[in-house]
């Protein structure tokens, strides 16, 4: 599989950040803006390969009789964590450090709350070996 659309990518952020970085001495909140658009852009170019990396996860849950159940709250737990370190991040961005914090505890928090299934199915399987 090719990579160099990580290349790519990576590219577009460090030109999004020297952009940035620029603005940032003379215009703050076009700096923020600038810093949210191309996380925005990096997010849209990489939804492609996110979706093929699903579809190739959801083919190997497919193989193993309980494989959707379990996947499920792993699936939910990775999106709510992409979500909360996007949202602190841009947080910072914004100089709201204290509001970044809070942001990943209420993600570690639905992360937790989404693992549950799983934990419990794990419980379960432990249990009926006993």
């Amino acid at each position: 599989m090719k990579m160099e659309w990580m290349g790519k990518l990576c590219a577009l952020a460090l030109c999004g950040a020297m952009l940035a970085l620029i603005l940032k001495k003379h215009t703050p909140e076009y700096a923020f803006l600038t810093a949210a658009a191309c996380s925005l852009l990096l997010l849209l170019a990489a939804a492609e390969k996110i979706g093929a990396a699903m579809d190739r996860v959801a083919a190997l849950a497919a193989a193993f009789p309980a494989g959707d159940a379990l996947l499920t709250p792993l699936y939910k737990a990775a999106g709510i964590s992409v979500i909360s370190r996007l949202s602190a991040a841009l947080c910072r961005d914004a100089g709201q450090n204290a509001l970044a914090e809070k942001v990943e505890l209420l993600g570690v928090t639905a992360c937790l709350l989404a693992a549950l299934p799983l934990a419990e199915a794990v419980l379960e399987l432990i249990g009926g070996m006993l």
